[in-house]
């Protein structure tokens, strides 16, 4: 009530040190590495537990950096966290990741065999290349099949994939029928574009046809105009 902001300021940097974290706009506080500041890890990416921890640490300071509105040092170890170990944050769902172009399976997913996960990550390679080269239309086919035939549900915003239902253990097999499934979606979609492009296009023989029909036409009405000109001419006589 007396409007002494710097002796609040003050308390609030005591507790923070404390490992008490107060959040003025929600009027919460929480301690430690409580739901407030925690951050989670999500996806891959090969990181050390002393890389880890440091991570953490700096996460746990530009939280509290924005808690007290000092946004340019926040926004300083944001960027020293992309720069140094790739990180990328999600402020709003409270995550960080390691940015890779690599999928991990997710803590919530259903158990598979090691079969099944050898086909579900060598179809997210594939798709990755693809969507890399801005190939678009294979990776949605990849992305359908994953989630048609293995249930997998891709979260690219996080780069992990999760089991719904655990399908049965694949085989050998189908390791190369999946590979296959894709190439041969791809070439039906070739054929599909070929095809639409042959209706666009008028066949050789088709033209050849149609001309042969102009010149006889021009032939019919050449020889009939010449009988008229011959049948006037007798009648004069």
């Amino acid at each position: 009530k007396d409007r002494d902001f710097d002796a609040a300021d003050g308390i609030k940097a005591e507790l923070t040190e404390m490992g008490v974290f107060i959040d003025d706009r929600g009027k919460k506080w929480s301690m430690g590495r409580g739901d407030t500041a925690a951050y989670n890890r999500r996806g891959g990416g090969s990181l050390t537990d002393e890389e880890v921890d440091e991570i953490t640490k700096l996460l746990e300071q530009r939280f509290v950096c924005k808690l007290n509105r000092d946004f340019e040092t926040a926004d300083q170890i944001r960027d020293q966290l992309r720069e140094t170990y790739k990180i990328m944050i999600d402020d709003g769902n409270k995550v960080w990741r390691v940015a890779t172009d690599g999928y991990d399976m997710s803590p919530n997913s259903s158990p598979v065999s090691e079969e099944t996960l050898e086909i579900i990550n060598g179809l997210l390679a594939q798709r990755t290349a693809a969507k890399i080269a801005k190939d678009f239309a294979t990776a949605d086919t990849i992305r359908d099949l994953l989630r048609g035939k293995h249930n997998v549900s891709v979260d690219d915003r996080v780069k992990e994939w999760t089991v719904i239902d655990a399908p049965a253990s694949a085989s050998q097999d189908e390791v190369a029928e999946d590979s296959n499934a894709v190439s041969i979606e791809n070439e039906l979609v070739k054929e599909e574009v070929k095809a639409e492009e042959e209706e666009l296009t008028i066949p050789d023989s088709v033209e050849e046809t149609v001309d042969s029909d102009i010149d006889a036409s021009i032939e019919e009405e050449t020889e009939e105009g010449l009988d008229e000109t011959t049948a006037a001419a007798s009648v004069e006589e």
